[in-house]
């Protein structure tokens, strides 16, 4: 059985996700549709595509993956659907799925209309993407093939021999701030060896990975690889982000140890 899921800057205050969800449920009635979040800050599609990138593979494949939202400063360019390691994902082509996925989906193609005209990733014409390819629809039906799929990057960790530059890409709602640093670089570069990792311009210094949020105790502060493999700074019981004015792009430094 297909699920269609859901990802937007909508919020849930106004009618429409609502709307969305009446729209899917008179189309295709039987099909589950899953909230992964409507509360991505508004316009940001780089925190958008890190919550999809961290939740999608999760779902069995055959699902539909519904992307809600526009990037700051965009314009509403064409809608487009795509086939990913036997995952479907409609939105917008603005970058947002350059960012969610480390590799280009072969299959992409842009949501025309009947007449043969691209159109744009409206409500009704997210509904309709979604119902069809939940109902077993192929995405080389929906229009023609993509052939300006447009590309965007995160901030990329900068690596010397005996140390790594990297950078928070998301706070999450704890207040905990994740970093582009992943565990397998840290081990690549590190080859084992102690580190000390520096924050707000060596104001902070930690020299050990925890295993989990209370190992440190009430109060302190600590880092560990979250369950999407990345290096997170979090305060055990408190707000990492308040307490170290820490945001997207602030740095952190991993020296590791002759």
């Amino acid at each position: 059985m297909a699920v269609i899921t859901l990802t937007t800057d909508w919020g849930t205050r106004d009618f429409f996700v609502a709307a969305l969800k009446g729209e899917l449920l008179k189309q295709c009635p039987n099909v589950p549709v899953i909230d992964i979040s409507h509360h991505v800050k508004q316009y940001d599609i780089i925190e958008g595509a890190l919550i999809l990138r961290n939740s999608w593979s999760h779902y069995p494949e055959g699902t539909v993956h519904v992307v809600g939202l526009i990037a700051h400063g965009g314009h509403k360019s064409s809608a487009i659907a795509l086939k990913h390691k036997g995952h479907y994902f409609i939105g917008n082509n603005d970058g947002f799925f350059s960012l969610a996925f480390d590799e280009v989906p072969s299959e992409k193609y842009y949501i025309m209309d009947a007449k043969g005209a691209m159109v744009i990733p409206s409500l009704q014409v997210l509904a309709d993407s979604a119902a069809y390819l939940a109902k077993g629809g192929k995405v080389s039906d929906m229009g023609k093939p993509v052939d300006d799929y447009l590309v965007k990057t995160m901030f990329q960790p900068y690596l010397e021999d005996d140390s790594i530059s990297g950078a928070v890409i998301y706070q999450d709602s704890f207040g905990n701030l994740i970093t582009n640093v992943t565990s397998e670089l840290f081990n690549r570069i590190g080859g084992g060896r102690a580190f000390e990792i520096h924050l707000r311009m060596r104001e902070y210094m930690l020299s050990n990975i925890s295993t989990d949020y209370k190992e440190a105790g009430p109060g302190n502060m600590l880092v560990l690889f979250n369950s999407s493999g990345y290096l997170e700074i979090a305060i055990c019981e408190g707000n990492a982000a308040e307490l170290l004015y820490l945001r997207y792009g602030d740095t952190i430094r991993i020296d590791f140890l002759k």
